[in-house]
């Protein structure tokens, strides 16, 4: 059985080679394990997310923007580059949160009525 510690571990790790993908992909030139260290520390504020919503709205907030200033000035990107190899891929995940969801209660309403 995987802890709670263990999930957000590897979605971080997850998360920082996608952005670490997108930025090299976007011709920046950095290694993971800096933009992993400091996006790591930006993580810092996620215990705001015991607040409810406005909590958890303020670290995912928080946390694009500590990648967007992670990903300029570890892989000597401009900031409108930046923002892009940040934005594509939670913009992405984003999507897929919401089509499951609109799946999900598709499905759900489909069988109960």
């Amino acid at each position: 059985m995987t802890t709670d510690l263990e999930r957000t571990l590897a979605a971080f790790l997850a998360g920082s080679a996608i952005v670490h993908f997108m930025a090299t992909l976007f011709g920046g030139r950095g290694d993971l394990l800096s933009f992993a260290r400091v996006w790591g520390t930006g993580w810092v504020i996620g215990w705001a997310a015991i607040i409810p919503w406005l909590g958890g709205l303020a670290a995912i907030v928080w946390s694009v923007v500590v990648a967007v200033v992670a990903v300029e000035e570890n892989y000597a990107l401009d900031r409108s580059r930046a923002i892009l190899a940040v934005l594509v891929p939670f913009s992405a995940l984003l999507l897929i949160m919401v089509i499951s969801i609109a799946l999900v209660a598709g499905i759900k309403s489909w069988f109960l009525t």
